[in-house]
């Protein structure tokens, strides 16, 4: 656990910031603005060195977890798997480092279990560029019960980029594999000018709980000659009936910067089940995908036009056909990094707007793509959006704040408008 917790607040632009700063002798608080717990905050989350958010969980218990990275805790070294724990109100319950000894990716994923959290990320585990999808186990308290690590092959590479736990207990991980395996070239595997360009594979696995622990049960892998990759993970059930979806991008063809859209759904026994692949006009970097209004879905994607950041929005129904156009948000330069379907409202996005400097941005939608409501947050130089859940009577929103060379995680809970106001 860490300690050495000193809390500080002030205010800029107009926001008041209650920041949490980790063993930093230098902490003070008598010349700033006391932070009173308002149900509607800015705050920050820390140690002296870098932090980066990823995501932020609703727990069943009322609380909020932020998943993130940090290297505060092993010298600036590499970056640390990194959880905290705060009440509605924001205040920090606990906060933990878990070190898999090797730099440890900041694009993190976490479930909540009966008795805990399973994450998931990228670790590497050579000091040579080779990765493995890394797996954590946490009681309800962030103490560490087990981490491992997981891939296809002993000379393969793979990602942690979503996890998912199904009602038996077992999970589902997705990322990718740089293991070209014989399934797509035949049984003498690939040429050499087919290796050269097949550099990743979709890939996800199902591990089976069984008395405390977690077995391989299956292992896939899909891609098309080129660089293909899992951005997302997600898993709606609706009825009676589970549908377990990937979100990625694939190639246009071997070597092309272009990338398309693929988003295909799959059973519990890794079967693909639908598939809804898109080539664009534009060069689109799939984000996210999330449950919908009718059981159908919706996805995310940045591209750029020129000098300025877009982002496509594609609603589509339960069997990934479109349920409408796409369509286009245009707001300065921005950059989506979360999104969530309110229903018959619309949807709520989290990003980045680009400018002279960066800030937290939240984007509501109409189900027309029309844009309801547009605002920042953040006065640092460089603050970036994460992850946004929406809430009876406002949003939540996660991202990461720069002052000089320190990093830090911030969560900002608003009211229905977007406002830092009751």
């Amino acid at each position: 656990m860490i300690p050495s917790i000193c809390p500080i607040s002030f205010l800029k632009k107009g926001i008041l910031y209650s920041c949490i700063l980790l063993s930093l002798p230098s902490c003070q608080t008598s010349d700033n603005i006391a932070y009173e717990g308002e149900d509607y905050f800015v705050k920050l989350y820390g140690g002296a060195g870098n932090q980066f958010a990823s995501e932020v969980l609703e727990t069943t218990s009322g609380n909020y977890l932020l998943v993130g990275s940090s290297n505060s805790q092993n010298g600036g070294s590499h970056m640390d798997f990194f959880l905290i724990m705060v009440d509605p109100a924001g205040n920090e319950l606990w906060s933990s480092a878990y070190d898999f000894e090797g730099f440890d990716d900041e694009g993190l994923d976490v479930v909540e279990d009966d008795n805990g959290f399973l994450v998931t990320g990228t670790v590497e585990i050579n000091g040579q560029g080779q990765t493995k999808a890394g797996f954590l186990k946490v009681d309800n308290s962030g103490q560490e019960i087990w981490k491992t690590t997981i891939g296809r092959t002993a000379k393969s590479s793979e990602t942690g980029r979503g996890i998912i736990l199904l009602g038996d207990g077992s999970v589902i991980i997705a990322g990718e594999t740089t293991d070209i395996d014989k399934f797509k070239y035949g049984q003498n595997g690939p040429s050499q000018d087919q290796e050269e360009v097949d550099t990743r594979d979709f890939y996800w696995i199902k591990l089976s709980l069984n008395q405390d622990t977690y077995t391989i049960s299956w292992q896939k892998a899909l891609g098309s000659r080129g660089d293909d990759q899992v951005m997302d993970l997600l898993q709606t059930s609706t009825g009676g009936v589970r549908s377990i979806s990937l979100l990625g991008q694939k190639e246009s063809s071997p070597g092309s910067e272009n990338k398309d859209l693929y988003l295909f759904t799959v059973n519990e026994n890794g079967n693909q089940t639908a598939v809804y692949e898109s080539s664009l006009p534009q060069d689109v970097t799939a984000v996210e995908v999330a449950e919908d209004q009718n059981r159908g879905f919706v996805f995310m994607g940045n591209y750029r036009e020129g000098s300025i950041n877009k982002i496509l929005v594609q609603p589509l129904n339960e069997f990934l056909q479109k349920s409408s156009d796409h369509f286009i948000i245009e707001e300065g330069s921005l950059l989506g990094t979360s999104i969530q379907s309110l229903g018959s409202e619309g949807y709520i996005i989290s990003g980045t707007m680009e400018g002279e400097s960066k800030d937290v941005q939240l984007i509501k939608l109409d189900r027309s793509g029309s844009t309801l409501i547009s605002r920042s947050y953040g006065d640092a130089e460089e603050d970036e959006g994460g992850g946004i859940l929406p809430l009876d009577d406002g949003f939540l929103l996660n991202g990461t704040i720069s002052f000089g060379t320190n990093t830090m995680i911030t969560l900002i809970k608003t009211n229905s408008e977007g406002e830092l106001a009751p």
